[in-house]
């Protein structure tokens, strides 16, 4: 319950920018797929051309060509990630400018860090070190490529002591410097002595609190 009051804001305006520039982002994505189709009948032109006709062709295949590649992408809002492979945060970072959030009340992530869906079973968390550090974000492999520069990434989770006191026990996640990364407060439980009729969280903090966290995201 506290966890939702905490993100709600975010995930309010989050919501709010998805609708506002839904428009924008469909005639992007629109247009972006009717270049590519002009791209390729201008490459089947070019292909079967002579002379000024093939070199005119060639040149607005390759303009095109150049267009496209340095045009970016246009993508819905997004500011939390919760259940997101490393590989798939990546591409989240690149999408949103360099910033994202991986905010939960579970512990999930660290199983994925861990290699949850690694067929060797192998810890994959350098995009956490380095949307820690700032370290300049690059992946090339088959199919996928990936540029970041000065990554950023918030981490927010409201997890179980256990989870904490196993992380140590995860592969290089000591050894490689995540765990010293994170703030850690572990509050004196109230098990057994929990007040099961707490006052509710008064609605003038609750507005206040969620008037001046969209204010800041208001913010150019």
């Amino acid at each position: 319950a506290v966890f939702a009051a905490v993100t709600k804001p975010l995930e309010d305006h989050e919501r709010s920018e998805a609708q506002r520039t839904s428009t924008e982002v469909a005639r992007h994505r629109a247009e972006h797929q009717i270049k590519e189709s002009i791209l390729r009948k201008l490459t089947e032109q070019a292909a079967g051309a002579k002379g000024k006709d093939r070199d005119q062709c060639t040149q607005n295949a390759a303009a095109l060509a150049v267009e496209l590649e340095t045009a970016s992408a246009a993508s819905p809002t997004r500011y939390i990630a919760d259940d997101c492979t490393p590989e798939r945060l990546a591409t989240l970072l690149r999408e949103q400018g360099g910033r994202i959030a991986v905010m939960s009340a579970e512990g999930d992530v660290f199983d994925l860090m861990a290699g949850r869906y690694s067929s060797k079973g192998m810890g994959n968390f350098g995009i956490f070190l380095k949307g820690h550090g700032g370290d300049t974000l690059r992946v090339d492999r088959v199919g996928r490529s990936e540029f970041v520069k000065a990554p950023a990434i918030t981490i927010g989770l409201a997890v179980q002591p256990d989870v904490i006191r196993g992380l140590a026990e995860k592969p290089g996640f000591r050894g490689r410097g995540l765990l010293a990364r994170f703030l850690y407060a572990l509050p004196v439980s109230l098990l057994g002595r929990r007040d099961l009729d707490a006052p509710p969280m008064p609605d003038e903090i609750r507005a206040a609190y969620h008037a001046n966290v969209i204010a800041l995201l208001n913010l150019p």
